[in-house]
């Protein structure tokens, strides 16, 4: 954004960028650096490579680098040494990630006011590895929301040997409705799940927060959204599509290892029960045993039970967020002075329908294009006051939410 200040025009960077910056030579094994001078800023990006002329040499010569003749000067190979190791280091890290399983016996522990995400949350779960006896989702009424933290911590000290794996969406609304108020007249409340698991951290013994992994899942995912998230909970669980198991242990997989670098003993934290899958002893034979598990264990009924609880997803979906937009239709017909009083409940609806929407999984290119518009829509009114032109621009989400579910 320009501004004009004591005569000086300048821009501010939300820092965006460098953000992604950072979060992409972690990924890679390396670092960013940023040097602020009188005259200028110095960002430098650093990490592991290995040149590909090496690789061919290599490659060509059918060893691993060491020894043999060298086509560089001195008789030393280009990008050997370190290049490799790093290479090694890489290798073995892929391979572990895709071998990631949760250990067995955890808890998985849930909360969201939507109806369609605590079905997505549950089919989550049970795509993560926990089983279907220890998976608790809440969230249904405004008691337990209110008394979420109350019930995790009393859970907590109760099993203080088992681990648990927690999931809060961020914005838990409360609305009180008991005296049949509509809804746009109803009272409102929001509970955030940040904080929530903030005080869910403080009120546990150590030792138990150690065998905790708690997540805040959002729609709202900005560089500060998740530099607070980050700061209150383990980590950011994004709200996305759900379905696909292989896709659900890397992102956790990620974040556990964040939680749990390999160079902590997590064998004294949850006794014998390993997060690496022992059956996936090779990058090709994890690949088919990952397979073949996904295959068998995936859905009830195999194929038919998934695509049966996927259409069953779908319709719900559709449901709540035609309720959704119906709602919002009904309040945008009032008066322009009614709705500036109203934009703080408008804009509930507008987040909670970007949520539902998220974590709708399109097949079609031309559905998940609307989706994405619509999405990019609702981000666009995100303020503290009443948009210009509100209707308007509320028609056009609206006809872009509902063509989603009419493209097949």
């Amino acid at each position: 954004d320009e501004y004009t200040g004591g005569g000086v025009k300048g821009v501010h960077s939300s820092g965006d960028g460098a953000w992604i910056m950072s979060k992409c030579a972690k990924t890679l094994g390396g670092e960013c650096r940023i040097k602020f001078e009188p005259n200028r800023t110095v960002f430098g990006f650093r990490c592991p490579a290995t040149p590909v002329s090496s690789r061919r040499r290599r490659r060509s010569r059918g060893g691993d680098g060491k020894g043999g003749k060298s086509g560089a000067p001195g008789g030393s190979d280009v990008g050997g040494g370190n290049a490799e190791e790093d290479s090694r280091e890489a290798e073995q890290e892929e391979r572990r990630r895709e071998r990631f399983r949760i250990p067995r016996g955890t808890w998985g522990i849930a909360i969201d006011d939507s109806k369609i995400q605590r079905k997505l949350l549950t089919r989550f779960m049970g795509l993560a590895g926990i089983d279907p006896s220890r998976t608790i989702v809440l969230g249904k009424d405004p008691s337990e929301i209110e008394g979420f933290v109350d019930y995790v911590v009393n859970f907590v000290e109760d099993r203080p040997d088992d681990f648990v794996l927690l999931v809060a969406d961020e914005n838990l609304d409360i609305i009180d409705d008991e005296l049949g108020c509509a809804a746009e007249t109803a009272s409102h409340l929001t509970v955030s799940g940040s904080m929530c698991i903030e005080s869910i951290r403080k009120r546990i013994l150590p030792d138990q927060e150690r065998r905790m992994l708690a997540l805040v899942r959002s729609a709202n995912d900005s560089s500060n959204d998740r530099a607070i998230y980050n700061s209150r909970a383990h980590g950011f669980l994004p709200k996305a599509p759900l379905h696909n198991r292989e896709r659900v242990l890397e992102t956790m997989g990620q974040l556990w290892e964040r939680r749990y670098p390999p160079n902590i003993d997590t064998e004294a934290l949850w006794g014998s029960s390993s997060c690496i899958d022992s059956s996936s002893s090779s990058a090709s034979g994890g690949s088919s045993a990952r397979r073949r598990q996904q295959q068998s264990s995936e859905g009830s009924g195999g194929e038919s039970g998934g695509a049966a609880e996927d259409d069953e997803e779908l319709r719900i979906a559709t449901r709540q967020i035609m309720q959704t937009v119906n709602e919002i239709d009904a309040i945008c017909v009032e008066s322009d002075s009614a709705l500036c009083g109203k934009w703080p409940l408008i804009w509930k609806k507008l987040h909670g329908l970007k949520g539902d929407l998220l974590t709708m999984d399109r097949p079609a290119d031309e559905g998940r294009n609307a989706l994405r518009q619509a999405v990019d829509s609702i981000n666009l009114l995100r303020g503290p006051s009443l948009p210009m032109d509100l209707v308007a621009r509320w028609m056009v989400i609206r006809s872009l939410a509902v063509s989603t579910f009419e493209v097949q």
